[in-house]
Order: C-alpha cells, then structure tokens, then sequence
C-alpha cells in the first residue's frame, strides 16, 4: 500500500477514491493566484504545515495541485527529498490577467507556472493544449460521478425546484463561479437583445459587481442568480431544466481547460450550446449538441435561446458522460500513480 499526501482538498478528493492510497492529507491551498500576491509568510507557512505532515505520515507520493503558487513553489522546494508530481487542469497566469494583475506578480507567477512544473519528471494535465505545453506530462481528463448528477424527478419535483429559483423549463442554465473570466459579464449584452431566461448557478468573486450591472442594465427579469448554493441544489436545477451554455474563447485560459460544468451537464442529461474551443472539440460535435466557432457570444446567446426540442440531446448526453465517469478515469489516475513512484 502506498500512501500519498496531496496539498489541495481538489486533488485529496480525487485521490480518495483511489484503492492504493492507504493515507490521504486534506491540507488547503492557502490563497488564490488571482486574489492574492506571493507572500513570502504564505509560503514560510506552507512548508511547516507540509513538513509536518510529511513528518508524521513519510508519503510515498506527494502530488501538487497547482492553482496556487504556493503550492507550485511548494513542489519546487521539496522535490530532492520526495517523490514529487504536480496536476496542472488550468493557466493561473491567464486567471490573473483577467482579474486586472499586473507587473511583478505576473512576471513571478509565469517563473512558477513555466519553470517548475518542466523541472518535474511526470506531471498530469487536462487537455491537449496543457499536453503539448509541458512534454513531460500525461494527460487525464476530469471525471464526474455520473449515478450522482442524474435524478429522473418527477415533473412535480421539477415544479418545486423551478419555483424555489424563480425559473421556469426554457430557462437556460449557465453553471459557473462567478469570476472576471468565465464569460458572465462578456455574455450580459447579448442576453439582453435574446428572448432566453437565464440561471446563472454559482457564486464568486464577481458576484456583487454582476448583480450591480445585472440592475445596471435592467436584466433582473432575465438572469436569475443563485449565489453559492449546496452541491445537491445545483444537481436539482440542472435535473429541472432542459440546456446548460458553455461559453469560451480561443485563449490560453480557455484551451487549456477541461471544463467541469461540461461534464455536470452531460451527466444530467441536458443539452450544451457551446463554443466549440479545445476539449470540447475532444467531446462533442454537431450531433450531440449546438456548438458555435470560438468566442461568437452573439451567436452563442442566439442559439441557446432559439433552439427547439433540446430534450432530444439528452440520452446523447448521459451516453458521453459515461465516457468519464469516475470508475474509468480512476483507473488512468492509478496507472498515472505507478509510473511515478516507478520513474527513478
């Protein structure tokens, strides 16, 4: 039995699931890329809660997840004393420069994000785009719980969680932490000129200067936002409505990507209008769902909210899911685990 600490609760959940992990670390990334500078406090802090841990349990395998520089620098520091990987599924560069970054924390930031994950013997990416960035990576695609997402409600069911929201059976979902780069304020315009009604699930960051333009530009009656919500709430608005939209640009941040909100809405069996960019491509096509050319908002908005008869994408999308689902993408991460501790 190996055992393996991981300095993400993404990663440690992952990882949970896994048969030859005998210990699991939950040990919490300590800030955001996109929120905060690099603090040489963070980092102090961050390598005396590792070295306790590290002391206490001697992983095998310590794998870095790398939304955080921290953590990137964390890899860095540690990897002549352990068997160290990193799983990158996201540009923290491209996150910063959305959210207005500038100057020295960009420049340390890129160092981090180009320099170390190189230094690595194995690393594990999400998409092509990553796979081709860093040559010395695997790629393994996010998985979902599949059973979870998919709830068959009664139309009764569906009643009462449309009213609780405030929608209706046409109202387009669109599943996303509110932040300044997955499209919730670029897609506002265009919502605007459509006759759609749309959920936006999720919290964030952005959400009070979203709420602020939403009034701004009089759509209260158009987008509804849940705000942070439970897991199990979100499933029930999916499961309730018939379409989820994806929208994304031919941009570093969005190729690299394998979105998890595509995942969450094939597995709950609704049909996706997307921009057809990166892992998408790797997905769908034009007989599984509505895909656009990159970065056409107007022409994302416009489809969603014309389109006729979407139900009839839903079995095409429970069968797409299944492809990723956590029973076999679990075991590409084990074969992913052994080559590690198996590399010198």
């Amino acid at each position: 039995m190996y055992s393996c600490a991981f300095h993400s609760l993404y990663t440690a959940w992952i990882s949970g699931l896994f048969s030859k992990a005998s210990f699991i670390s939950k040990t919490n990334s300590l800030f955001s890329a996109y929120e905060e500078p690099v603090g040489i406090k963070e980092i102090i802090k961050t390598i005396i809660r590792f070295k306790k841990i590290a002391k206490k349990f001697k992983p095998d395998l310590v794998q870095v997840f790398s939304s955080s520089p921290v953590s990137l620098f964390l890899a860095h520091y540690f990897k002549n004393k352990y068997k160290i990987t990193i799983d990158i599924d996201d540009l923290v560069v491209g996150q910063a420069k959305k959210a207005g970054k500038k100057g020295i924390t960009l420049k340390i930031l890129n160092l981090l994000e180009e320099y170390i994950p190189k230094k690595m013997k194995i690393i594990s990416v999400c998409s092509d785009f990553l796979r081709k960035k860093y040559p010395n990576s695997i790629k393994i695609p996010n998985m979902i719980e599949t059973k979870k997402f998919r709830l068959n409600l009664k139309e009764s069911e569906k009643k009462i969680v449309r009213k609780k929201y405030n929608i209706d059976k046409n109202t387009i979902a669109f599943m996303s932490s509110i932040t300044f780069y997955h499209g919730h304020f670029e897609i506002l315009d265009y919502i605007k000129q459509s006759h759609g009604k749309f959920v936006f699930i999720g919290g964030g960051e952005g959400e009070e200067k979203l709420k602020k333009e939403i009034k701004t530009k009089n759509l209260h009656d158009k987008i509804v936002i849940t705000g942070k919500i439970p897991q199990k709430e979100v499933i029930k608005i999916l499961n309730s409505v018939k379409m989820g939209i994806l929208p994304l640009w031919n941009e570093p941040i969005h190729l690299a990507r394998h979105p998890l909100k595509l995942l969450e809405y094939l597995a709950s069996g609704i049909c996706i209008v997307a921009n057809n960019v990166g892992e998408i491509k790797n997905c769908l096509n034009k007989k599984n769902s509505v895909l656009v050319e990159p970065g056409n908002i107007k022409s994302l908005i416009e489809k969603a909210s014309s389109l006729k008869n979407p139900e009839k994408f839903s079995s095409k999308s429970l069968k797409i899911a299944q492809k990723f689902d956590v029973s076999k993408i679990i075991k590409k991460w084990e074969n992913f685990y052994e080559k590690v501790l198996q590399t010198p």
